[in-house]
């Protein structure tokens, strides 16, 4: 489990995620929550739960990644990334953001875009992102009218002031 290493008194320390691009790269109403994160991913969005929560949840949250067949490892059993696997991403003329996906439903629309990454990883946020070479945003459920946008610089932010006991 991830925890803060010190709550920040001040809630400008952490960084809020940027509002949600509704734009023509949204184009899929969210509607009903399919899991208990998304049901703190509306509350987020809503207003109704503080960043401190969401982000504990986030990083404590199994999301999924998209990536094409061969950055899976089949061999064990259950499916697993291969080292320095190749993942779907957006990229902006800003940054390159690393997507996640709250439930494999939300990743259908990135899939159908496109089909070279048709499989979902799961993996634990917070392993993942502490894991992460710094220089990626992050993008939960893109293409949905529900999303959380991180830039690089946030992203560096955050990991700064979580810790895995």
């Amino acid at each position: 489990m991830f925890e803060f290493l010190k709550r920040p008194t001040n809630k400008n320390a952490i960084p809020q995620a940027s509002p949600p691009v509704l734009n023509s790269d949204s184009e899929a109403a969210f509607g009903a929550p399919l899991n208990e994160f998304e049901q703190l991913l509306i509350a987020k969005h809503r207003k109704e739960l503080d960043i401190y929560d969401f982000l504990d949840a986030f990083f404590n949250a199994k999301l999924g990644l998209l990536v094409p067949e061969d950055q899976l490892d089949l061999s064990g059993g259950e499916p697993r990334l291969v080292q320095n696997p190749r993942l779907f991403s957006i990229i902006k003329p800003d940054a390159n953001y690393l997507a996640f996906f709250s439930c494999a439903e939300r990743a259908k629309p990135a899939m159908s875009r496109y089909p070279q990454y048709r499989h979902v990883a799961t993996v634990r946020a917070g392993d993942f992102i502490m894991s992460l070479h710094p220089g990626f945003g992050i993008v939960i459920n893109p293409y949905w009218d529900i999303n959380f946008w991180w830039a690089p610089d946030q992203v560096n932010d955050i990991r700064g002031i979580m810790k895995k006991p």
